[in-house]
């Protein structure tokens, strides 16, 4: 042995051969290690926005509701374009005849002027032309039809008074560098009604608990 190692030739043989064991203990170690931390370590689960979170958003006071809805009644159509916040609508309206510029809360509505305001006959958002409406169905609405950037969620109600189809519409935005969807338009048809609201959501404070509830 040690003639062997004497022998210059050898004993380069010879470290090599140990510095090769070395990296290959080494490289073994480092895969034992990886794989080892992937089994022990868990997926991270982000949680499932729902189109109930989705409306919940919309209920939030805080959050400000851009919407322009189309009402058609017969062959009557009217237009509101305006702002929710603060459970106050403010907008304009629009008619075959008319615009009217309007404020509408706790259930009143007033034509809006430079110097003053005069009552409105009705309330302008009653019943199902309040764009908040649909949130009492949230949990009816399935998911009908998907595609990369746009889901369509519908409920359908029977009632004595005829069919009333519900449509909720989610499109992909990019909202603080991160994708997501929010809902665009909100689709409600009676047998002589047709609304279509379309919708952008400007969060202000928006807490959705495990339980959506705000």
């Amino acid at each position: 042995m040690k003639e062997i190692w004497e022998n210059k030739r050898y004993r380069s043989m010879i470290v090599l051969g140990l510095w090769g064991f070395f990296i290959i203990f080494i490289f073994v170690l480092a895969a034992f290690g990886n794989n080892n931390q992937k089994v022990t370590e868990e997926p991270k689960k982000e949680k499932e926005i729902t189109i109930q979170d989705l409306l919940n958003a919309y209920k939030n006071p805080l959050n400000t509701i851009n919407y322009e809805i189309t009402i058609t009644e017969n062959d009557t159509k009217i237009i509101l374009e305006g702002t929710y916040v603060l459970n106050k609508h403010t907008g304009y309206l629009t008619t075959a005849t008319e615009v009217i510029s309007y404020r509408c809360e706790n259930r009143l509505c007033y034509k809006t002027f430079i110097d003053h305001e005069e009552p409105m006959d009705t309330y302008l958002f009653e019943g199902i032309k309040d764009p908040l409406y649909i949130a009492k169905f949230a949990d009816n609405l399935v998911l009908q039809d998907e595609n990369e950037d746009k889901k369509s969620y519908k409920y359908t109600e029977i009632t004595s008074d005829g069919t009333t189809e519900y449509e909720v519409i989610t499109e992909k935005q990019t909202i603080n560098n991160e994708e997501t969807y929010q809902i665009s338009q909100i689709n409600i048809t009676t047998p002589n009604l047709r609304i279509e609201t379309k919708v952008n959501l400007e969060l202000g404070q928006v807490n959705v608990d495990e339980n959506n509830n705000q």
